[in-house]
């Protein structure tokens, strides 16, 4: 009963929200209003609503038939909405997430969230339910047998327990933690797109993904990223950059020069279209969107100079082959030789693959464990210590130069500065975009020489 007043009123909490519900004002005669015994009993009705199991919202009439949803039920709908799934609109703007993007969340919700039939002969893990008379899609396995993989996605949500999802959460958690962030979010963010599209289901539950504390878990991996921050010494980036010169498949050689002397992520390198590359005052430069910042990268000699030799080596007969990324994905037989190219850009396996070598390798007719591969394995052979080194250090290296400031960094990397007006109002011109290339291109020289 609010102090000072006849009014009773309940209060709640839903889906992380106080709300308020006025019942009734008191009655003086036992005939009209609410007596306290009658608002005792409407709070006890609602509590058994708000409280139960699925949980309801408290002043709803009816309960709604939401039994059967889950995340599966509904991760096709989620696809499916134009602010989600890329595609173009007829006057080329893109829209939905980046096509990358959408297909690492797909990927990722099939290994950590979707049931999965396990193939009993070979292991095999694929989609289940499958495709009607799609059985194991191993080539060369015809075993129709296999056995169902539970998971999160195929259990009703509105039975769904903060501890199973905690349960769930964990045993990513202990093998990836920033992959089970990554899973997490996605769940949450699924959930999320159902309540907010259906009004029943907003009333029978909350979501209880958000429930999930990741506040410590972030701290945890920031300040492991802090400590881990490891610079390439110029010993180490000159053994790296002299090995890309002789790596088996010149053009992915090129690839990794061209992600030393940018600084750049190798993801969005692989995804670079040539035709993207525009030439602008006199000079070459590339504009996109990377995670979620729009980047301009201003080409400077060095980096026109692998570009050119990039787009030469294509030419010859080995390379032959049209593609309209820079750096294509190759095609390879049995014996790791160029029988073609993939119509997709290189993805980050791709890249570790030319990076580190294959994660595995043949040795007395058994596979064992490959830490020494790839680019990064040639460049061992005369600086071991590089081993140790990933390529994402690459652009700790140039983060790390002395006398840069957070804004020269920021630049460099293609990282967003923070206010609303160098966000929302400024754009720089090509001069200063000249200037950006020209101080990548001095750190780079630096380095190598």
């Amino acid at each position: 009963m609010q102090q000072g007043s006849k009014t009773f009123f309940y209060d709640y909490m839903w889906n992380g929200k106080r709300c308020r519900q006025r019942l009734g004002t008191l009655s003086d005669n036992n005939k009209d209003g609410i007596t306290p015994t009658e608002a005792r009993k409407l709070v006890g009705e609602y509590e058994a609503k708000r409280k139960g199991m699925p949980p309801r919202h408290p002043l709803s009439t009816e309960a709604p038939d939401v039994k059967g949803i889950t995340l599966n039920s509904h991760f096709e709908v989620w696809k499916e909405d134009a602010e989600i799934k890329p595609h173009t609109t007829r006057n080329g703007m893109q829209m939905g997430m980046l096509p990358l993007v959408f297909k690492q969340q797909v990927d990722r919700y099939n290994r950590h969230i979707r049931d999965l039939k396990i193939c009993d002969e070979c292991g095999t893990p694929y989609k289940h339910p499958p495709e009607e008379g799609k059985y194991c899609p191993r080539k060369n396995c015809e075993s129709k047998k296999s056995t169902i993989k539970k998971n999160i996605g195929g259990m009703a949500l509105t039975k769904l327990t903060v501890k199973e999802i905690k349960d769930w959460f964990d045993k990513i958690l202990t093998d990836t933690p920033t992959e089970a962030l990554k899973v997490l979010n996605l769940a949450k963010q699924i959930t999320q797109h159902l309540l907010t599209n259906n009004e029943d289901m907003a009333m029978a539950m909350a979501n209880r993904f958000a429930l999930i504390k990741q506040k410590e878990i972030n701290k945890t991996l920031a300040d492991h990223r802090k400590l881990n921050i490891t610079p390439l010494s110029a010993t180490e980036f000159k053994a790296l950059w002299n090995a890309c010169d002789i790596a088996p498949n010149k053009v992915e050689g090129l690839f990794i020069k061209f992600c030393m002397a940018s600084s750049l992520r190798g993801i969005s390198i692989a995804t670079m279209k040539t035709n993207d590359i525009e030439e602008i005052s006199g000079g070459i430069q590339y504009t996109a969107k990377m995670k979620k910042n729009i980047v301009t990268i201003r080409f400077n000699k060095l980096e026109k100079s692998i570009i050119k030799e990039a787009k030469k080596l294509r030419l010859q007969d080995r390379y032959n082959v049209h593609s309209e990324y820079l750096f294509p994905k190759y095609r390879r037989n049995h014996l790791a030789e160029v029988i073609g190219i993939y119509e997709t850009p290189m993805s980050n396996s791709d890249i570790d693959r030319i990076f580190k070598g294959r994660s595995t390798k043949e040795k007395k007719g058994k596979l064992v464990l490959n830490t020494n591969g790839g680019v990064r394995g040639i460049a061992m052979n005369t600086e071991p210590s590089i081993g140790k080194r990933g390529l994402h250090d690459i652009r700790d290296t140039y983060a790390s130069t002395d006398n840069l400031t957070s804004q020269d960094i920021a630049f460099l990397l293609g990282h967003k500065l923070g206010t609303v007006a160098e966000k929302s109002y400024t754009k720089h011109s090509t001069k200063h975009w000249q200037m950006v290339a020209d101080m990548r291109e001095s750190i780079t020289l630096k380095l190598v020489k």
